[in-house]
């Protein structure tokens, strides 16, 4: 079982890491006949490169979750669809309204 200070460094270990994964992807590089990788300048990873990513994707995070409360309050689709197939518009209505419903209960900010 975990404590909520284990989860909250695992969360921060997660952060931290998807941070340096992230800025390893915006270095610019190519890659040789040999399978090398040659950065073009030089290309150091910083604590301070780190903790600007961790702040920016945290802020990424922090922006969606409207997104997030929404997805877990959707109607299931297959109620539209089934509406579209049986040609009942009452059936698709009501699911869009639900819909709706969810976005303004969470709008984006």
């Amino acid at each position: 079982m975990y404590t909520i200070d284990d989860l909250n460094k695992k969360m921060i270990e997660n952060l931290k890491f998807n941070a340096v994964r992230s800025l390893n992807e915006q270095a610019q590089f190519n890659i040789d006949g040999n399978g090398n990788v040659i950065f073009h300048g030089e290309y150091n990873i910083t604590n301070k490169d780190i903790e600007d990513e961790m702040s920016r994707l945290q802020q990424l995070w922090d922006d969606h979750e409207y997104a997030r409360l929404r997805v877990a309050e959707y109607p299931n689709f297959i109620e539209y669809i089934d509406g579209v197939v049986k040609g009942n518009t009452t059936q698709t209505q009501a699911y869009i309204d639900a819909c709706l419903a969810v976005k303004a209960k969470y709008p984006k900010p």
